[in-house]
């Protein structure tokens, strides 16, 4: 059985400014060239902060990077390709060779194709997908463990479909639910130490929404997208470890699972 929490959205965006702003971290965003990880990336580009920013485009990191140079915090950049999967243990290898721990991983970088919708699925594409929006995030996680720290943990940017399902994306639905479970159970092995949380947007004004919809400008803004997150990391109290958030229509609410 689940239940929702809502919460206040306003209060939700001072306490994202007010404790992000007196906590240093260094903080890894795989995906953060998509519309939702460069919203992140701006409400995490506080004083004190390292961002690692992670994408596959080079030239979109680079652009990334440099409207973040106006910005208090500092980054740098990591390019991989997250379908390759081999390639992410060196990827993770070498992270663990400039920082010594990374304060949070937060994930999200996704897949999804109009294919499914037509009924037309390869198993390149299903391969795709699932490796984009679940394989690549345990590897890096079981990699990358043990550089986590306590007081951090990992953050998954899911969707809605991995909560409640999509008739017409029934795989991309499967491999967001896949996550979601990933990340519950990660906050149980972890427990009481690191913490695993999950936000699952629902339709939001994004690239990716316009190209499977055609319709995104109808939709949330990313910018809620990451004026959550950044008020989940450090409020333990409203945001504990194992919490799944679901953001629609820009309310933000909490799923307790019973």
């Amino acid at each position: 059985m689940r239940y929702y929490r809502t919460f206040c959205i306003q209060t939700l965006l001072h306490a994202s400014i007010d404790v992000m702003t007196s906590i240093s971290n260094t903080i890894l965003i795989i995906g953060a060239t998509s519309d939702i990880g460069q919203a992140i990336c701006l409400q995490l580009a506080v004083p004190g902060n390292h961002l690692i920013l992670h994408g596959r485009d080079p030239i979109k990191l680079q652009t990334l990077s440099k409207n973040l140079s106006a910005t208090p915090a500092t980054t740098s950049i990591q390019i991989a390709d997250l379908e390759d999967l081999p390639s992410l243990s060196s990827l993770c290898n070498h992270l663990k060779s400039e920082f010594s721990e990374i304060s949070w991983i937060i994930f999200s970088a996704g897949y999804i194709t109009t294919l499914e919708e037509q009924g037309f699925i390869s198993l390149l594409e299903i391969q795709k997908t699932f490796s984009v929006n679940v394989l690549s995030a345990i590897e890096i996680t079981s990699r990358l463990d043990s550089t986590i720290s306590n007081q951090g943990g990992v953050l998954f940017i899911s969707s809605t479909a991995g909560l409640w399902g999509n008739n017409k994306f029934p795989m991309y639905s499967a491999s967001k639910a896949a996550l979601n479970n990933f990340g519950k159970s990660l906050a149980k092995r972890w427990e009481p130490n690191k913490r695993s949380l999950v936000v699952c947007p629902g339709p939001t004004n994004t690239q990716m929404r316009e190209h499977i919809a055609h319709d995104a400008s109808q939709h949330q803004d990313a910018s809620i997208v990451g004026q959550t997150v950044a008020g989940m990391l450090s409020d333990t109290d409203t945001y504990p470890s194992g919490s799944i958030i679901e953001i629609r229509n820009g309310i933000v609410k909490r799923i307790i699972d019973n």
